[in-house]
């Protein structure tokens, strides 16, 4: 049995899921049935996210197709359980990010634990 802390986040989750669709004008009758089930502290949530401005590739659409999949899987292995996908878009600025601004990546091989990645540039003057 799932408990009242579930249900909660699910209740706090369906409020921010239907704003975002009535906000974009895509509260269908289908998306609202969908975000119904979040009622039922049982239902399970398939969760997958992408960030757009970095890396961006067409492998969005397989994790979409990906979610989509993995409920068919979980409802044809038990009919009866309610399961929702959510599919998360985070644009998030990475501008204070130390491992993105400094060209850094964790490595344990390294006795600091941080590989730099570094190219040697030559400075070139402009000729006018």
């Amino acid at each position: 049995m799932a408990s009242n802390f579930v249900l909660r986040n699910h209740l706090m989750l369906k409020s921010f899921i239907k704003k975002f669709h009535s906000e974009a004008g895509t509260l269908t009758d289908k998306v609202r049935s969908s975000i119904e089930i979040l009622d039922d502290p049982m239902t399970r949530i398939v969760v997958s996210t992408h960030q757009p401005n970095l890396f961006a590739y067409g492998g969005v659409f397989k994790k979409i197709v990906l979610l989509e999949t993995l409920k068919n899987a979980v409802k044809e292995l038990d009919r009866h359980s309610k399961v929702l996908n959510l599919f998360f878009v985070v644009d998030h600025d990475f501008v204070d990010e130390s491992w993105v601004r400094l060209a850094q990546l964790p490595n344990v091989q390294h006795s600091s634990g941080v590989m730099e990645l570094r190219l040697p540039c030559n400075r070139l003057k402009s000729r006018m």
